[in-house]
């Protein structure tokens, strides 16, 4: 090394390297230091410069893998959990049971969600889903299906879950026998389960345009329940006056205090309280 640095110097000297190049003996010897030779630190030990920089370099290099990677497995695992947490609840929505449909008798008033009801329209009526729900409706009788809209609530008959408009009643060819089994199959159940979370569900006793017969209904249940309220509903058409017991954050609430409605004598249908 130190034959190397004496041949660099006498190049110098000798005016190999001027032509073009200012450079003097003592720069050549720092840029030589710094990056060719080995020198002593402070404690006499041997120190090559460049090897110490490149160690350096290595050192820092490794730790921004390390961090990089630790990036990497935290939004790996975050991004898992956040699926896990939107997904697995919300399982596929579907209910079996008498379907009907309502026509012109109905036609050109107003629903529970405020629309006006129009028979060939694909919409339909039920008791719990939100309103805005978009279903399948399947003819089990003959397999046929249609596909509609909750804008309304009902129907209030035993027994039966959904109430068609008469286009989709026709869709799947239960006009003529004005009932029929179905299956109905929410479309987008993500959707549908987050606004169930923030619904609340109700009890219905009975419906009246009298204002005093839903009163005295009212009456006889305060006797058994601490929250009876009355739900004014006008159609476009008529008044209606709704008994309605309590309201509950969740369907399995509702269904006990329906049972205990109808351990008492009372007709009972649970329904959104909107």
């Amino acid at each position: 090394m130190t034959q190397i640095k004496d041949l660099v110097v006498k190049s110098l000297k000798k005016g190999f390297l001027t032509q073009g190049f200012a450079f003097r003996r003592k720069k050549l010897e720092v840029f030589y230091d710094n990056f060719t030779s080995c020198r002593r630190n402070s404690k006499g030990e041997v120190y090559d410069s460049f090897t110490n920089c490149r160690k350096n370099l290595q050192k820092k290099l490794e730790n921004f893998m390390r961090k990089l990677l630790l990036l990497f497995v935290c939004l790996v695992l975050s991004s898992c959990a956040s699926v896990h947490a939107v997904y697995t609840p919300y399982r596929a929505y579907t209910e079996e049971g008498i379907a009907s449909w309502y026509g012109d008798k109905f036609h050109g008033r107003r629903t529970s969600s405020g629309e006006i009801y129009n028979m060939y329209a694909h919409t339909a009526a039920h008791k719990t889903l939100p309103l805005g729900t978009t279903v399948k409706v399947k003819n089990l009788n003959n397999q046929k299906q249609t596909v509609v809209r909750i804008n309304d609530r009902g129907p209030f008959v035993e027994g039966r879950i959904i109430d068609l408009s008469y286009s989709a009643a026709k869709d799947i060819d239960m006009v003529s026998t004005g009932t029929a089994p179905v299956r109905v199959t929410v479309l987008y159940p993500i959707e549908v389960y987050k606004a169930m979370e923030k619904e609340l569900f109700t009890v219905q006793v009975g419906s009246f345009s009298s204002y005093t017969y839903a009163l005295l209904l009212k009456r006889k249940i305060d006797k058994h329940f601490p929250y009876v309220y009355l739900k004014k509903f006008f159609d476009g058409q008529n008044v209606y006056w709704r008994v309605r017991v309590g309201k509950y954050n969740d369907r399995g609430s509702a269904d006990i205090c329906s049972a205990k409605l109808k351990q008492l004598g009372f007709p009972t249908f649970i329904t959104a309280s909107d």
